[in-house]
Order: structure tokens, then C-alpha cells, then sequence
């Protein structure tokens, strides 16, 4: 997950954890993270739940291996399985946020 609230004093941060079927555990993304996804199996499943309707116009994507954010993903990136949108998306740099943090005061 990266953080991609501008002006938030850890935007472009970014954090992994592993999910797992015997842990049994999961993750709650809010909607101002950028998030993708490695499988360590090929029989896996990711599931969704999200808090308004899927909108496709509204979708943003960073290219998953952008050196600016430097994610370790564990993966070699020739080895990655992109859909078309992923691999042809932009850098973070280049990448249009639409969240921001105001200061409060």
C-alpha cells in the first residue's frame, strides 16, 4: 500500500504485509492508497469489498515497479503478470493524485 495523499508527511511511503489462508488474515485499504497485489500460488483469490460502486473512469494506477517508490515486491519484474492498464501506467512522479491533506490549525 503507498500513501497517496499529497502534502501528508508520508505520502509516497509505502508498506507490505503477506495474507495468508492459514492466518486468516487481511487487510483494510483506505481509498486514498494506492495497493497491488503479488500471489505466491497460482490457485489464489483476492477479494474485493468496496464502499461505493466500481467506477472505471475513476481508476489511477502507478506502474508497480517505479524506482521513485522502490517496493520491494519479491518478485523479479520480468516475472510479473500485468494487466494492460498496469503495464502502461505511469510513475508515481507522473501519476495524478486526487486526494490531498490539508494542515489542520
Amino acid at each position: 500500500m503507498v500513501d497517496a495523499h499529497l502534502r501528508f508527511w508520508h505520502f509516497d511511503h509505502w508498506v507490505n504485509h503477506e495474507l495468508s489462508k492459514v492466518k486468516r488474515n487481511y487487510s483494510l485499504i483506505a481509498e486514498s492508497f494506492l495497493h497491488g497485489f503479488v500471489t505466491r500460488t497460482s490457485d489464489c483469490t483476492v477479494a474485493y469489498k468496496c464502499v461505493v460502486t466500481y467506477a472505471p473512469a475513476t481508476v489511477r494506477s502507478v506502474h508497480f515497479d517505479d524506482p521513485d517508490l522502490a517496493i520491494d515486491w519479491r518478485i523479479d519484474a520480468q516475472d510479473a503478470a500485468l494487466s494492460d492498464n498496469d503495464a502502461a501506467a505511469p510513475g508515481f512522479a507522473g501519476a495524478i493524485s486526487p486526494f490531498t491533506y490539508l494542515d489542520a490549525k
